[in-house]
């Protein structure tokens, strides 16, 4: 009998490791926490931005008639949390000179500059966070790369946290391989056709996307194209959900731990895109018969989908392929890697989950996974002109209200996982009963704090003694996320931020709502103790003397908010990634050097302008001759997000003032003929006295291309000629450039038109 018990007792442990486990393979916390409190209902008021008119003297000394522009330049890039960007604007030497945030090595700016235009801000700014070895091993696989690849390498580089990049577990060389596996898989597939639009060398904002046929409910045979980002997120892109992006070994255990113990480089690792499309095995106790191989039944396939299933689909096609090499049971180990779910034949809605979405992907469907964690349950969502609901175990497709009306289901949160590891809120796709949380971060003077975590839980759905992980977000400028839940459920919150968290301890959370009513918004606001030390200009004063010799105009949007994501619920920790959001704004002011570095030293400082969180701004000032004023779009109200700002600056000079332009000989130091130059052109100055010589050839951004002299001359007349060319030796494009001549530290600029 005593053995009997044993035996039994046994059984009964053995039961509960092997059917009771959970349907998703996340790590997500499911604990015993304390509530402490109830958050506080808010109201916020209406934001406003501010603008400190300075004084702008219109006395004049001149006639203000026509203006000469001298210098230009336009930047667009995303503007790092407390970061700025700007110029410093010299009369004297009548040039801008950028102030930039981000600094990259001369082959990672090639690699920018070889990549989609509509890409460069968040490839430049993946860039920016690496060290220059880093950034020479990414730059040079997409230098290296030639068309088509070339859009579809920079997009999955751009779009992987940075952090990742860097670490061990990367494998630089996957991002060419899986650009090349999209093509090849491509050229077999009758129902799908990449589209080119362009070329790295004849359209700056060249992209690719996919064309594919569909019958719709009217058996009418209809193409297809799908939107350019969903082509490379939920085609293109290597990752899929929370599992490391790289080669597998198909033989080996994946631990549960950390997911690592599998990941290996070829031949005996694997990458998912291909071993998905090509591989077969011997099914267990069957050794005559192998598991269908999905490109030979996807080759089939005229169409992606048949509303009347009356043809052979892709879609349909993965639902079968997917039902034949896997049974829907789990044991011990539970794989994030499709090639290890592969290997094993078995899992839970977190493995199909994983291998539905690399199959499908493998035969270039846009799929996404779909996550109600607090409710256990995970599926698929594949593009047909908008998101469908998918669950090949089921054989389900394009039913978005079974699990709620069929199955009964009760949902928190449900989330759509994009390929970089942003999760987005979908409820009202699932749902017909949900209703909308948003919560508000301020510090302790008021202030909104951007980027602050707001990890929700929910608890009674699954188990009334527990509370589950539901969902996260991160606040934007506003101090604010956005979450949909559904109704009836109890909700509760952390919040994790640089100036403190609520609750302060791990084992606490705060009640939002314990009954939310479908249709309702609600509003809650939390309160760390502390706030953000952020330094105002102690005065602002334009200076009260004639200044109509030079013009300086401003033109700058801020169409977006870059939120710093720090990516949970996933195999690689620490990752960042950039999430874009409509809106922003930006200061903007004009000061001197000395308090432009108060300034960034976030010191005491004045300044002669300053415009607040303003979206847009054009505007001009006007200055005297030997001013150095330093001019900056600033983020230092952001803490933890980045904005992206397009920006032009220009100077002017009253024409009766002039510009040094080669056609007054007999006033200049400096002759510059001909002018404009073809071929080559010649600089001759005179030389007083004993004296240290410095001419050089400066871009429109003020950079130096070309030093044609740098030492000490005699006295005398100086001819020195110059063939168009950079330090490179590489032809300069025609356009307008500087030549700026420095006798002793006294200093001309004159303009040279390079015409071919």
């Amino acid at each position: 009998m005593k053995k009997l018990f044993v035996v039994l007792l046994a059984l009964m442990f053995l039961s509960n490791g092997l059917f009771s486990q959970t349907g998703i393979t996340q790590k997500v916390e499911n604990v015993n926490l304390i509530p402490v409190g109830k958050a506080e209902s808010y109201y916020p008021p209406v934001q406003t931005g501010t603008v400190f008119e300075s004084k702008d003297s219109k006395s004049t000394t001149l006639a203000e008639t026509e203006w000469i522009l001298l210098d230009t330049i336009f930047v667009e890039t995303i503007i790092p949390p407390s970061g700025n960007i700007g110029v410093i604007l010299n009369t004297g030497t009548r040039t801008l000179e950028l102030i930039y945030p981000h600094i990259l090595t001369p082959e990672a700016q090639n690699a920018v500059l070889k990549s989609p235009k509509w890409l460069r801000l968040q490839l430049e700014y993946t860039f920016s966070k690496l060290s220059p070895e880093n950034q020479n091993v990414f730059a040079g696989i997409i230098n290296l790369a030639s068309d088509p690849y070339i859009d579809e390498i920079a997009f999955t580089i751009a779009y992987t946290s940075p952090e990742f990049l860097a670490s061990d577990y990367c494998f630089p060389e996957l991002y060419e391989d899986n650009a090349r596996l999209v093509y090849s898989h491509d050229s077999d597939l009758a129902y799908v056709d990449i589209i080119d639009y362009g070329t790295s060398t004849t359209d700056e904002n060249y992209y690719s996307t996919v064309k594919y046929w569909k019958i719709d409910k009217d058996s009418n045979r209809v193409q297809v194209e799908v939107p350019r980002d969903i082509y490379y997120m939920y085609i293109v892109h290597p990752k899929i959900t929370d599992e490391y992006e790289g080669y597998v070994n198909p033989t080996l255990f994946e631990s549960n731990e950390n997911h690592l113990t599998n990941l290996e480089y070829p031949p005996s690792g694997f990458f998912w895109r291909d071993y998905m499309y090509t591989h077969t095995e011997k099914k267990p106790g069957n050794p005559e018969e192998d598991f269908p191989v999905l490109k030979d039944e996807a080759v089939k396939c005229n169409v992606l989908w048949d509303e009347k299933n009356a043809e052979p689909s892709a879609v349909r096609t993965v639902t079968k392929w997917i039902n034949d090499v896997m049974e829907f049971n789990s044991g011990v180990e539970r794989p994030h890697q499709p090639v290890r779910i592969y290997a094993l034949h078995l899992g839970r809605c977190g493995e199909h989950e994983d291998i539905t979405a690399a199959a499908a992907r493998s035969l270039l469907i846009p799929t996404r996974g779909i996550e109600a964690m607090s409710s256990d349950h995970v599926w698929n969502e594949f593009w047909d002109e908008q998101w469908w609901q998918w669950e090949p175990v089921n054989n389900s497709h394009k039913d978005n209200f079974c699990y709620e009306k069929g199955w009964g289901k009760k949902f928190g949160s449900i989330l759509s996982h994009r390929s970089d590891g942003v999760v987005e809120h979908v409820a009202k796709t699932y749902s017909e009963k949900y209703c909308t949380i948003n919560v508000y971060v301020r510090d302790s003077h008021e202030r909104p704090i951007d980027g602050a975590l707001i990890i929700i839980y929910q608890k009674g759905n699954l188990d009334q003694t527990r509370y589950y992980t539901d969902s996260y977000a991160y606040t934007d400028k506003e101090g604010k996320a956005t979450i949909l839940v559904g109704e009836g459920l109890k909700y509760y919150a952390k919040m994790k931020s640089s100036l403190g968290d609520i609750p302060p301890e791990d084992n606490k959370v705060i009640i939002l709502n314990e009954n939310p009513v479908a249709g309702q918004e609600y509003s809650y606001v939390l309160r760390p103790s502390n706030f953000q030390q952020v330094k105002y200009p102690s005065s602002i004063q334009f200076p009260d003397v004639p200044s109509d010799e030079y013009l300086f105009k401003v033109n700058y949007s801020v169409p977006n908010e870059n939120i710093n994501w720090k990516v949970l619920l996933n195999d690689f920790p620490g990752g960042f990634i950039n999430y874009e959001k409509p809106g922003a704004d930006v200061n903007f002011y004009i000061a001197d050097e000395y308090n432009f570095n108060q300034f960034k030293d976030n010191q005491n400082h004045s300044v002669i302008e300053a415009k607040y969180n303003v979206s847009n701004l054009n505007t001009e000032y006007k200055f005297r001759r030997w001013w150095q004023y330093y001019a900056w779009l600033s983020n230092n109200e952001s803490f933890n997000n980045g904005v992206q700002a397009q920006a032009s600056f220009s100077l002017y000079v009253n024409k009766l003032v002039g510009v040094d332009d080669g056609s007054n000989a007999e006033s200049r130091q400096i002759i510059c003929y001909p002018n404009p130059m073809s071929s080559s052109t010649t600089f001759k100055f005179k030389v007083p006295d004993l004296s240290n010589i410095r001419l050089s050839i400066l871009d429109i951004h003020g950079r130096e291309v070309k030093r044609l002299v740098d030492g000490i001359f005699q006295s005398g007349i100086q001819s020195i000629e110059w063939d168009g060319r950079d330090e490179q030796g590489n032809e300069l494009t025609n356009g307008m450039y500087f030549y700026q001549l420095d006798i002793n530290g006294r200093k001309e600029v004159g303009k040279v038109l390079v015409v071919r």
